[in-house]
């Protein structure tokens, strides 16, 4: 790949003018407030105008607003704070130390910030970082590409960049001491060693090393520089470790501490002073290399610098063009901006770069890139570039590879050439998978790259190497699990955060397991996709069913000790150390299971409590009595991660969480959450809910705005949402266009889908595959405020399962069918189903073989499952055997086949066509629409039939309801309240219209599934009992089945007893409970959790508490 800084680039740029500094991003600094918008509300043509860099810099937001280009080397930006609220740019102080060249794009730590360049009046050069503030009532303004600010001292300062070269120009008072300082001894985090050197008047050289991150980084890197000044300084000079200037002296080399060059210019004619530097990983002569060519020997100013940076910008940004509001363009393309600032280049304009193993490598023909949050960025960011920038993905991926090469392993979370380890899981499986499944894997190193990938998660990580990869792999491949260790004791917990992490380690690992193996079934590797994707389930290892919650709720996430224990830690809201989870409580990680939909139902009760326990987790009673807003009950977001027990929309295990709701047939409150959480990006430097994480949330948005997420990785599969834009042109890898349009979509309140054309063909699953997009094509949404909309509510149109794709054994029931010779007919073949399962989830096609002529079978949807019919016309008459093949139709492409094809012979009489007079004319028809059910399908509720107008009027309906396809006695009425025999049934309803003189017309609803009904428990216990007696209860169970089958559990004092309610029990038991030691009033609670059929039709009971009094 040319790099974009190239010459020849360059030249097709220069004559684009775009904007001024009036119509830059004001931050205005009397006030110390950031102004929400641009200073000009116009939209203009250029689109790194619109972007406001100032967004994220505030509420641990930690962005920086300077100048960089899409993936640059450089990031050229003001510095005043390295803490972890603000790691290098807080605007709320009013003043700065300087610019320094490089910079992490919103990560939780302070890191890099080498060369710092200071503007200064004094009369002795600033030689260490001290406040330059900011003018009163001055400008400090910044879009794509460029960054300025007025100093009190009354000098300018303005930076742009190219992909290795920072830009200064500073614009001095007349004074015969304009300072610029270089200071190369202190930066945002760890510096150590460092030199300066002056090669000539207008010349400046060195390096500094420098490391440092998260939870501290002992090793560290040389970062190399070459600036030159436009025109030679008046005197020069250097400092060392005491921090004292020394005018005149060219060189300075410290092991540590302080060291820098100043030079001094006389501006009293000419106030502008412009210094290029170049960066580098390599040595000195990088660094000069790439400053030489992407100044073109100086041939580059400052004003095409700029130029060329916002043209970069503009290119990139516009692979996505949408129709929105200027607010909403602002923001869009902001966060967008965001999503294209890493994995950054590492390789110089020769190709050199500085590799994993710490020596010299050579990329030819392509860039270096490094620097990867993979914990963070495998979620959302690799799917983007994949998308969007292919060319960049497929560089990037080569990177990943080299990194694998030269460090031995792959990284955990690299900082250059540097591996921090910081984070837990597996992440880069996770990404890797993604990578493949988005075609971003060279072909040359693929083979290579899966070896290596199925490597890194089935092997502990060898001696030597720097990345700590999965050290449990043995244990967890065998356990399900990875062990927890608690941090505050001595042991595997305080040196390895896999260890006291155990709990969302285990969970990482399932998600990226199941990425893997979604993958490999995509790539045709069979076995690998079902090892993996079995792997994907572990995380239910973890699943401690007796684990009592607020709420109601029963049964949690919980971590596991090396014996097999649950850390059945009782505090919700239990830190990391207590409870292994990383950055979010249990009841926020329970969810993290995108991959195992399945798992996630059965495991919280069925799909009815699952739903309870989701609508309590994100508070949608809120959400609907104030929408687009975000409930009190939400965590706040950014680093405040242990103070609540609802949703977290601004950390990484929880941003999938909304398409949960896809899962289980309710695509409506998908949009009803990201409302509230998409209005929490605005335009103002809070933007966002915390850090970036170097392009995740900001990649999370730009797609959630387009209408959907990637929400397990490497399975192709994106869930789909509301689009809040109108109307969008994405180029789509190569250069494909893929158009969305949304009429009527909202900027900040819920909207919902009635209606879906995927490139033109009706759509009503609630997700999509890769493949669906990956050529271009159309999303063409109908979008209704109407929150009752039946679009992707039907079981089919769910999102499935990766980790546990259907299995099913199609349950097929011939019939004989008899045609006539020669003349079509059509006749039923049978039925096709599947035990326990909606049939429509496993879409099925079929043909038969008569006379070794193949013939279609039209395959339709019936209250019992699929039937079948043959429409043929058959030559001669007979009788024959023919040969029916069910095969599974429309499987995900991630997932293997439901079912193998099964056969089944038929019984075929074709007879002779007999010489006679034609048919009796049909006689006139009644007309009438599929009747509707309205009302809330739950026992005890009414459900209501709206027949729709039937012509020709008069009509006489008559109405029969439907249970499992059966006729209900007595349902004859237009209304039909639901009994306990309905629960977890389907029910419809079958109008019939009558007229005489015309054929009776029947129609039919479509299905209604009924809730399963709630347990309720019923407990007769004695008043008193004595100490160490055991006494006996009677519980007494309604449920939906007259023999309910189930656990009864009690819990007194702390102790438990379960006790199995059978058939013949007739839903009532005795149960013993615990002996009780000490005298006193207790309140023991007692449940009902129902087993094997009756789960299908009941759900658990509440807790229900009685008294008993204890008498010594």
């Amino acid at each position: 790949m040319t790099p974009v800084t190239s010459h020849a680039h360059r030249k097709n740029r220069y004559s684009k003018i775009i904007g001024s500094l009036a119509t830059a991003l004001v931050l205005a600094v009397g006030s110390v407030t950031v102004a929400a918008q641009p200073a000009t509300a116009a939209p203009t043509d250029g689109l790194a105008e619109l972007v406001n860099p100032f967004v994220g810099t505030d509420s641990e937001g930690n962005a920086y607003p300077g100048a960089t280009t899409p993936f640059g080397m450089v990031q050229l930006s003001p510095d005043n704070a390295n803490s972890y609220g603000y790691t290098s740019y807080n605007p709320n102080t009013n003043w700065i130390w300087g610019f320094s060249h490089r910079h992490i794009n919103s990560a939780g730590c302070p890191a890099a910030g080498e060369i710092l360049v200071s503007p200064t009046t004094s009369t002795v050069p600033q030689t260490s970082r001290a406040q330059l503030n900011k003018k009163s009532g001055g400008v400090e303004a910044a879009h794509a590409g460029y960054y300025t600010v007025e100093l009190a001292n009354d000098v300018t300062a303005e930076v742009t960049a190219t992909t290795r070269t920072g830009f200064h120009r500073y614009t001095f008072p007349g004074t015969a001491t304009a300072n610029l300082s270089f200071n190369v001894g202190q930066t945002l985090r760890d510096a150590g060693a460092s030199e300066v050197s002056w090669i000539d008047d207008h010349t400046l050289e060195g390096w500094v090393e420098n490391g440092g991150f998260c939870g501290s980084t002992p090793q560290k890197q040389k970062v190399f520089f070459s600036a030159e000044f436009d025109r030679a300084a008046t005197s020069t000079g250097i400092w060392g470790q005491n921090g004292q200037y020394q005018a005149g002296v060219i060189e300075s080399a410290v092991a540590s501490g302080h060291n820098g060059a100043a030079a001094v210019f006389d501006t009293t004619d000419d106030p502008v002073v412009e210094v290029t530097v170049g960066i580098s990983f390599v040595d000195v002569e990088g660094a000069r290399d790439n400053r030489i060519t992407e100044s073109d020997n100086g041939e580059v100013t400052f004003d095409k610098a700029r130029e060329l940076a916002e043209s970069t910008w503009d290119d990139h940004l516009g692979r996505i063009d949408i129709t929105a509001s200027n607010e909403a363009r602002i923001i869009f393309y902001t966060q967008l901006y965001k999503s294209l600032l890493s994995p950054t280049i590492g390789s110089d304009v020769d190709g050199r770069y500085f590799g994993m193993d710490h020596q010299v490598h050579q990329a030819d023909g392509w860039n270096y890139h490094q620097t990867f949050s993979l914990w963070d960025t495998y979620r959302t960011q690799a799917t983007l570039h994949g998308l969007f920038e292919k060319d960049y993905a497929t560089d990037i991926v080569r990177s990943m590879f080299q990194h694998r090469v030269e460090g031995g392993w792959f990284p955990r979370w690299s900082l250059g050439a540097i591996e921090t380890n910081i984070m837990a899981g597996d992440p880069v499986s996770a990404w890797v998978a993604e990578n493949f499944t988005l075609g971003t894997v060279p072909d040359e190193i693929a083979d290579q790259m899966w070896e290596y990938l199925v490597e890194n998660a089935d092997t502990p990580t060898p001696d030597g190497v720097m990345s700590v990869g999965r050290q449990s792999a043995d244990f967890y491949i065998e356990n399900k699990h990875i062990p927890f260790y608690f941090e505050d004791l001595p042991g595997l917990g305080q040196q390895y955060e896999e260890y006291r992490h155990g709990g969302s380690s285990t969970m990482e690992f399932a998600i990226s397991d199941a990425a893997i193996g979604a993958a490999a079934q995509r790539l045709g590797k069979n076995e690998d996709a079902a090892r993996y994707l079995e792997r994907g389930q572990n995380w239910q290892r973890l699943w401690n069913d007796e684990m009592e919650l607020s709420g109601g709720f029963q049964g949690i996430v919980n971590a596991v000790h090396p014996d097999g224990t649950f850390n059945a830690e009782p505090n919700e809201l239990a830190s990391v150390q207590q409870s292994g989870f990383h950055e979010g409580t249990r009841w926020q990680y329970q969810w993290m299971a995108n991959q195992d939909f399945a798992g996630l139902h059965e495991k919280m009760g069925g799909i009815d409590d699952f739903i309870e326990r989701l609508d309590h987790y994100m508070a949608m009673e809120s959400l609907l009595a104030s929408p687009g807003q975000s409930p009190s009950h939400w965590a706040p977001g950014g680093s405040a991660y242990y103070v609540s027990i609802g949703y977290n929309p601004g950390n990484e295990p929880t941003i999938m969480n909304p398409w949960l709701y896809s899962s289980v047939g309710r695509p409506a409150a998908v949009n009803d959450v990201l409302s509230a959480n998409l209005n929490r990006f605005p335009n103002t430097p809070g933007g966002g809910v915390g850090n970036d994480d170097l392009g995740t949330m900001s990649s999370w948005y730009v797609m959630a705005t387009l209408g959907f997420q990637p929400i397990v990785p490497g399975s192709g599969m994106f869930a789909l949402n509301a689009p809040r834009v109108e109307a969008a042109t994405v180029t789509i890898g190569d250069g494909q266009t893929l158009t969305i349009t949304a009429s009527g979509a909202h900027e900040s309140l819920p909207r919902y889908i009635e209606g879906l054309e995927i490139n033109g063909k009706q759509h009503s699953k609630t997700w999509f595959d890769l493949d669906d997009i990956q050529g271009g094509g159309s999303l063409n949404f109908t979008l209704t405020e109407d929150r009752d909309t039946t679009w992707g509510t039907a079981q089919a149109d769910w999102l499935p399962s990766v980790a546990a794709p259907v299995q099913v054994l199609p349950q097929v029931t011939v019939t004989d069918a008899t045609f006539q010779a020669t003349v079509e007919s059509t006749a039923p073949l049978g039925t096709v189903s599947f035990a326990d399962m909606d049939s429509s989830v496993v879409p099925i096609t079929a043909d038969l073989v008569i006379d070794e002529v193949t013939y279609p079978v039209t395959v339709t949807s019936g209250d019992d499952g699929w039937n079948l019919a043959l429409t043929a016309t058959l030559p001669k008459s007979g009788d024959f055997t023919g040969t029916l093949t069910i095969r599974p139709s429309e499987s995900p492409r991630f997932a293997p086949d439901p079912f193998a094809p099964v056969t089944s012979s038929v019984g075929i009489t074709v007879t002779a066509k007999p010489d006679e007079p034609g048919p009796d004319p049909e006689p006139d028809v009644i007309t009438g629409p599929t009747p509707k059910v309205t009302g809330k399908a739950k026992v005890g509720k009414t459900l209501r039939a709206e027949a729709g107008t039937w012509q020709p009027a008069p009509v006489t309906l008559t109405y029969q309801w439907l249970r499992n396809g059966k006729p209900i006695k007595g349902a004859t009425a237009a209304r039909y309240q639901l009994v306990k025999a309905d629960a977890g049934r389907k029910i419809r309803v079958r109008v019939t219209g009558a007229k005489p003189g015309y054929a009776p017309v029947v129609a039919t609803s479509a299905v209604n599934k009924v809730k399963r009904f709630k347990a309720k428990v019923k407990v007769k216990a004695p008043k008193r009992t004595r100490v160490g007696t055991r006494p006996k209860i009677t519980v007494k169970v309604n449920a939906a089945v007259k023999r309910p089958k189930g656990q009864v559990i009690v819990r007194v004092a702390g102790k438990k007893v379960t006790k199995k309610l059978k058939a013949k029990d007739k839903s009532k038991i005795k149960v013993a409970l615990p002996r009780i030691s000490r005298a006193g009033t207790y309140r023991p609670k007692a449940r009902f959790k129902p087993t094997g059929n009756t789960k299908k039709r009941t759900a658990q009971s509440k807790v229900v508490r009685f008294t008993i009094r204890v008498r010594s």
